[in-house]
């Protein structure tokens, strides 16, 4: 294939706003789609240059894996090693382990497997997770396992099979998309037979290009689609499904019809979009990793001139990456094919071995504690060990062994347990709700020994408004007419329950946000009335009890571990004002309803920063659940069986 400058101005255009995206900057909510947009070049290029292989009657797996390793695998290992240092540095244990398993996954490209299972409603953000960027390496390197040979079986035995072979697969690929954008939003963005639709739209280009003549009109269209993705795309999409057809569309359009002859084309073969395109597969690499340390080293905010920094070393950081790792690797006369698998091979044995001792191993955790000052070290040790108990929780939920468990669906077993408990103790109590739900089941556990018979169906993520599927609320207004339950206890998180400055619904990225105007966020009607309208079809079979959203301090945890247990900590401008409005509004619309509403603002009356800890204990394990240890402290304050006994009148 001849060289496109257009299509590095393209790689331009897909990267900085994926840069700018994860930096935080304002307009840029849709920066995300300069992945898709990568997916859908880098299938188009493999498969040109795939094609032309195979016409020549030169094409080798062996030659074809040789490329990929010299464009992927030097830049990549040079910037895992590079994290390490900042990672053992910067980093708490928990976290850490985290980061081991990324590089073992990273190196051996199922990181977007390994961040589908563990990056929960619990696991760090985002802005935790130096490597987490790698998930589209992993995509992509999934999709080159078997396209080559698909690929070759078209053309040689049925070549009028390539065009309805390729868009059938597509079309399969898509058609998973949106049933999993429904069913399993996680998985759907993460996983490889949801994105691979994206790949074989380029591909799809790759065979019409020689059709298609340059024209500027769809060429700009494309350009237009793509920026319209960036500007007014947001969070709370799913995404890949539908929405992503704009992005794709978009740049299809640019790669058939850019041209240097015609005024888009030109423009992208520009020196300075072809110089950042040059340097795109380098600066996606290190702006994930520069990003996180940085946060992590300031966790309280980075000022806009400390972001221009960051940016500045990031495009430095491209530069020597791509002068002078991917430019030599890619050069067979300075680096050859077995030097390229033999140092690969070599690279990817060391980090595998790395990643799997940190990652799944206990032993380093002692003398990392040691070299912290007193302070931070046992500031660092009661963060990890709220993270480990809660991590026991998150997976394993509460269970005595009797009729005091937690569980997120009522299977034909769990029904009989319930029933077993009813007959030998009465009617219990259910607590219900998501993530909240499930800190308030720790509450119960934790402050009423006594109750011999409570349940928590309580899964993260499970919010009557907008059920997950799997989430049990459907179960559970069918469970309640055998008369098993003499009360039920609601709760969920607020950030669903308001809307942003923006008019959507608030998610919890928005309040974790370091520069958050919470005058922005205002109650969201719809979605009150849709968990109360649920909640009135329990009520003719038990008591409900609304117990309202709590008030969210949103620290950063790890930023209590540089600051140790005396932590100056207090809440922002207008925070408690915007959580006042959104119980307020609950409880108004919960006037004339038969379900009955306490608000967990006035129970607990959330003093800080002796709250969040003490040193005696960490309260919050993050920006909105209680800890262990915090359970109890307000669990006390809450005294929630006397609220249901006030609720069923004994």
């Amino acid at each position: 294939m001849r060289y496109r400058p257009e299509i590095d101005g393209l790689r331009a255009v897909a990267v900085l706003p994926v840069v700018l995206f994860h930096a935080g900057v304002p307009g840029f909510g849709g920066g995300y789609v300069g992945v898709d947009v990568f997916f859908v070049i880098s299938g188009f290029l493999i498969t040109g240059l795939l094609l032309q292989d195979i016409q020549d009657d030169r094409f080798s797996i062996l030659t074809f894996y040789e490329r990929r390793a010299r464009r992927i695998l030097p830049a990549l290992f040079v910037v895992m090693a590079a994290c390490i240092p900042f990672a053992v540095a910067l980093m708490l244990p928990g976290d850490i382990a985290l980061f081991g398993r990324s590089v073992l996954a990273a190196g051996t490209f199922w990181s977007n497997i390994l961040f589908w299972l563990e990056t929960g409603y619990f696991a760090p953000t985002a802005e935790e997770l130096p490597l987490l960027h790698t998930w589209s390496l992993s995509v992509e390197e999934q999709f080159y396992i078997l396209f080559p040979l698909i690929l070759l079986a078209l053309v040689r035995w049925r070549r009028s099979w390539l065009v309805p072979g390729l868009l059938a697969m597509a079309l399969a690929s898509f058609a998973l998309a949106l049933w999993g954008a429904r069913a399993w939003p996680v998985a759907n963005f993460f996983l490889s037979p949801t994105r691979f639709w994206e790949l074989l739209a380029g591909a799809l280009c790759t065979v019409a290009m020689p059709k298609v003549r340059a024209h500027w009109l769809p060429a700009a269209a494309g350009l237009v689609m793509i920026a319209a993705a960036i500007a007014a795309y947001h969070g709370d999409l799913p995404f890949p499904s539908h929405y992503t057809l704009l992005p794709v569309a978009g740049t299809c359009l640019v790669l058939l019809f850019a041209s240097e002859t015609e005024p888009v084309g030109r423009t992208l073969a520009l020196r300075g979009p072809v110089a950042v395109g040059l340097v795109s597969y380098s600066l996606y690499l290190w702006h994930q990793p520069v990003l996180v340390f940085a946060r992590m080293r300031w966790p309280d905010g980075l000022h806009w001139t400390a972001l221009v920094a960051l940016f500045a070393l990031t495009g430095a950081l491209a530069w020597l990456s791509w002068r002078f790792v991917e430019r030599p690797f890619r050069q067979r006369d300075r680096v050859s094919r077995d030097a390229v698998f033999g140092l690969s091979l070599a690279a990817i044995a060391s980090f595998s071995v790395l990643g799997a001792a940190v990652g799944y191993g206990d032993g380093w955790r002692s003398p990392y504690y040691a070299i912290l000052p007193a302070d931070r070290r046992a500031m660092v040790q009661m963060i990890d060990a709220e993270r480990q108990a809660n991590a026991v929780v998150e997976t394993e939920g509460f269970d005595d062994g009797t009729c005091v468990f937690s569980t997120a669906t009522l299977d034909p077993e769990t029904r009989a347990r319930i029933r077993d408990c009813r007959d030998r103790f009465g009617p219990g109590v259910m607590v219900l709700g998501d993530s909240h739900g499930v800190d308030i089941m720790g509450v119960m556990v934790a402050t009423a020994p006594e109750e011999p018979f409570v349940v928590g169906i309580v899964s993260p993520g499970c919010r009557p408004h907008g059920p997950l599927r799997g989430c049990p609320y459907a179960d559970t207004a069918d469970l309640l007419p055998d008369g098993d339950f003499r009360a039920i206890v609601f709760s969920q998180a607020a950030f669903y329950l308001l809307r942003n400055a923006t008019g959507n619904a608030a998610a919890r990225t928005d309040f974790m946000g370091d520069a958050l105007p919470f005058d922005g966020f205002t109650p969201h009607g719809e979605r009150i009335g849709a968990v109360v309208d649920y909640l009135e079809t329990l009520a003719p079979h038990a008591p409900v009890l609304w117990l309202g959203p709590r008030l969210e301090p949103h620290v950063n945890v790890d930023s209590m571990a540089w600051r140790g247990c005396r932590y100056p900590y207090a809440l922002r401008p207008g925070q408690r004002d915007a959580f006042a409005r959104l119980d307020d509004a609950v409880a108004k619309r919960l006037e004339s309803s038969p379900v009955a509403y306490v608000s967990q603002q006035d129970l607990v009356e959330l003093r800080l920063p002796e709250d969040l800890t003490d040193c005696e204990g960490l309260y919050f394990l993050d920006g909105d659940h209680y800890s262990a240890a915090g359970e109890r402290r307000f669990g006390l304050r809450m005294q929630l069986m006397d609220r249901v006994r006030d609720l069923t009148g004994g």
